[in-house]
């Protein structure tokens, strides 16, 4: 078999729209996110959560990923006793009106977490902007999904009290 035909052979890889956040990518996006991050969580300064982004760009255990108008911060959450760690999405933010645009960060989130062979995807859809349904469709049916996804919100008390 010639080198021509062994590479016909081979399956094209998938082409995603998605890439991890560089710097540049954090610069240019910076006052979208800032806002939208403080707005989310206004107990924070917006210096410290750009401060802490910068930070989660280099981290093993964290996806922090942009596909067109969207950016998404996974972390992977591993336990001594687990045989396999699961993930659980931080945000995953879209602009306005390119919701629709923002989903295929899914793909990337999925692709992500099975190569870190996670047994379940987390969605906190209190701080996602992109539907149930578009998820869905990203990352395909029940039967192609071989990990759970499972999706809640978070509930959180209200700390009142000052440490």
């Amino acid at each position: 078999m010639r080198a021509t035909e062994r590479v016909a052979d081979q399956k094209a890889p998938i082409a995603h729209t998605g890439h991890r956040v560089t710097r540049a990518d954090l610069d240019e996006l910076r006052p979208w996110v800032e806002s939208r991050l403080t707005e989310k969580f206004p107990h924070k300064a917006s210096f410290a959560i750009f401060g802490w982004l910068v930070g989660c760009m280099t981290q093993n255990d964290m996806l922090f990923v942009r596909a067109g108008s969207g950016i998404a911060l996974v972390q992977l959450h591993k336990s001594f006793l687990s045989k396999f760690p699961w993930c659980e999405t931080v945000f995953v933010l879209a602009k306005q009106g390119f919701v629709a645009d923002a989903s295929g960060i899914f793909q990337n989130i999925y692709d992500w977490a099975e190569r870190e062979r996670c047994t379940h995807l987390v969605i906190d859809e209190k701080h996602c902007d992109v539907e149930r349904a578009d998820i869905a469709m990203e990352i395909g049916s029940p039967k192609r999904v071989p990990t759970s996804v499972v999706f809640f919100p978070l509930h959180h008390a209200q700390d009142t009290t000052d440490v």
